[in-house]
């Protein structure tokens, strides 16, 4: 049976090893986590149960997770094998990693439905406002390139604005004259007043968020960030590709004489979507876990520890093209870890060696090197410490500390990263699997959490398989 934290409690199955002790130390860490995530839950209360079809593959997917989680499918001996061993250790090893760890992470139809249907929902009621002209819209962040981690992922809708009142609005519009997006922001906060009171809308006018609208949506509280931005592609064929070309062309052109654009990146971050999603599957699976990791390290080892999610994309990307180099990538439960623990290694190398993480982004990034642009990751504090280059614009460190954000903690993110490592290294999967407790425990808190909201709470004594299964 499950318990409320989701977690089985740990048994002996005949022909297995017996699961190695949890710590004291992991045991309050887990203790710690569950109950700051139960209790917010209980503190918002249960919400009501979708349609029995989106019920019931909910429980599907979610048991399919839960039944083997933390060590129930490792074969005999698998918990003793090795990263640094033989070819076939290094299978087993993989298939351990995924089965308890990478597997987990997949976002379910609870959240990644109603995040869809909810976003879709804001999209028409802006397309619905009187004098704004609309062009599309996309949604990004990580739920649209499928880097996002089950539990915990926000969506970022972009819609892009053709016209203001009649007023066919340009790119030097919107970066000379800040009332543009004030005017619009303005219009889609009264419409949401006016038309979705219960949904919560923020706009920050100062700092990285001075371009979004910051929203919480529906029973599900899918956290939104809205970004009206500018179409200067301006037609149907092959829009991405056109709003790319013009957005880059004086970036690309010039390199020594342009600077770091928020806005113009945003615009352009459609773009990066199609790179990403254009990747070898197992980059966004690696992405995945080391956002895990970062979470859990988040919560526990390294407080807020500030680290961004995108930089972390940029890493597992360069790790990619890093591999590339080096031989047949074996297959896709071995090239995920390879991609993890390589991605880890530029952390620490970007961290404490200086070195520079890029990626080439191909048809999508600059004819040049990046580091023509090196004049662009500098502040007035002096050049960027940890410097990892967006793809798709050279200008933008994405490690950059932004004044509105905590201060990014990268020498002891290292520092764990280096702990892992050693792990990898040195120690069984077992071990790795110990070291990454805090990132599971959070995650699956998470995500029972967000069943819990959808489902209601568990009648006391009920069969909560039998209920979803054969009683709707």
């Amino acid at each position: 049976m499950l318990g409320r934290s989701g977690l089985r409690p740990q048994q002996a199955v005949p022909g297995r090893p017996v699961p190695a002790p949890v710590t004291p130390r992991a045991r309050g860490r887990g203790r710690s986590l569950v109950a700051r995530v139960l209790g917010f839950a209980e503190a918002e209360g249960r919400y009501k149960k979708q349609p029995s079809r989106l019920v019931r593959r909910a429980y599907q997917q979610y048991a399919a997770k839960t039944s083997n989680f933390p060590e129930s499918l490792l074969s005999p001996g698998a918990g003793q094998s090795t990263w640094s061993g033989s070819a076939s250790e290094r299978r087993v090893f993989a298939d351990g990693f995924w089965e308890n760890f990478t597997k987990q992470l997949s976002a379910e139809v609870v959240e990644t439905e109603p995040a869809g249907k909810a976003v879709d929902r804001l999209y028409s009621l802006v397309q619905q406002l009187p004098g704004v002209k609309v062009s599309r819209a996309h949604k990004g962040g990580s739920y649209g390139r499928g880097t996002m981690v089950a539990g915990n992922f926000d969506v970022d809708l972009l819609i892009f604005v053709l016209e203001l009142d009649g007023r066919a609005l340009t790119l030097e519009d919107w970066l000379n004259d800040p009332r543009v997006g004030n005017e619009l922001r303005r219009r889609v906060r009264e419409a949401l007043q006016a038309r979705a009171p219960e949904w919560k809308a923020q706009i920050s006018e100062t700092g990285h968020y001075r371009y979004a609208m910051r929203l919480t949506l529906g029973e599900m509280e899918v956290k939104v960030d809205l970004l009206l931005l500018p179409d200067v592609a301006k037609g149907p064929n092959n829009w991405v590709r056109r709003q790319h070309d013009v957005l880059v062309k004086s970036v690309y052109g010039n390199p020594g004489g342009v600077r770091h654009s928020v806005l113009r990146g945003r615009a352009d971050s459609w773009a990066f979507t199609e790179f990403v999603r254009g990747q070898d599957p197992n980059v966004r699976l690696a992405a995945r876990a080391l956002k895990a990791w970062r979470d859990g390290l988040d919560a526990g080892a390294v407080p807020n520890c500030g680290i961004g999610s995108v930089a972390l994309e940029v890493l597992v990307l360069a790790a990619h093209q890093e591999l590339q180099s080096q031989g047949p990538k074996g297959s896709d439960r071995v090239y995920q870890v390879r991609l993890f623990v390589e991605a880890l290694r530029l952390l620490v190398a970007a961290v404490e060696g200086g070195r520079v993480v890029t990626v080439d982004a191909g048809d999508w990034g600059p004819p040049h090197s990046i580091l023509r642009h090196r004049h662009c990751w500098v502040s007035e504090e002096g050049e960027d410490p940890v410097k990892i280059i967006h793809p798709i614009d050279p200008t933008c460190n994405v490690a950059h500390q932004r004044r509105d954000k905590p201060t990014a903690k990268w020498q002891a993110v290292a520092v764990e990263a280096k702990a892992l490592l050693a792990e990898f290294e040195d120690g069984t999967l077992r071990d790795v699997l110990a070291m990454l407790t805090p990132a599971i425990l959070l995650q699956r808190s998470l995500v029972q959490d967000v069943r819990e909201r959808m489902l209601g709470p568990r009648a006391p004594g009920g069969d909560f398989m039998n209920d979803i299964l054969f009683g709707l």
